[in-house]
């Protein structure tokens, strides 16, 4: 079976309902970031759906709102405590927290450099929800400056 069919389907239903196609698209995508899946197949359908431009403003908003998302789920089901055996056991772990903790100028460079990290974007946002060093304004921000 060819997937050609299927994105023209895709493509036609999108130029009928822009709109709700991008709704569709960034609650699709949240889900799938914040169930660990990765995403760049989304994000690879987002430039062949929207174009170029219409993506990179779709993906500069909509990846954000998952990293805040699954950084907020994360602290919540007690990501701090159910990473405690990593921090005691990665020094990459504490290091990070030692670093961040002693300069917090540090954490801007720092968040955002794991952000660019060739890593699962959902497993890092985990990582950093569990380092109480890390606050919500500095992820938001590193996270859509290391979207575009």
């Amino acid at each position: 079976p060819s997937v050609l069919p299927a994105l023209a389907l895709l493509e036609a239903w999108l130029a009928a309902h822009p709109i709700v196609g991008v709704a569709v698209y960034a609650v699709l995508f949240v889900v799938l970031f914040m169930t660990l899946v990765p995403t760049t197949p989304m994000e690879l359908l987002a430039g062949y759906a929207f174009g170029f431009r219409e993506a990179l403003v779709v993906m500069l908003l909509v990846k954000p709102v998952a990293h805040v998302a699954l950084f907020f789920t994360a602290r919540r089901l007690g990501a701090r405590h159910l990473f405690g055996v990593l921090r005691e056991r990665a020094r990459l772990f504490r290091a990070l927290e030692s670093a961040i903790g002693e300069d917090p100028a540090a954490s801007w460079q720092m968040v955002f450099l794991v952000c660019l990290a060739y890593l699962p974007a959902g497993a890092k946002v985990c990582g950093l929800a569990a380092m109480a060093t890390v606050r919500l304004p500095v992820l938001l921000v590193c996270s859509a400056t290391a979207t575009i």
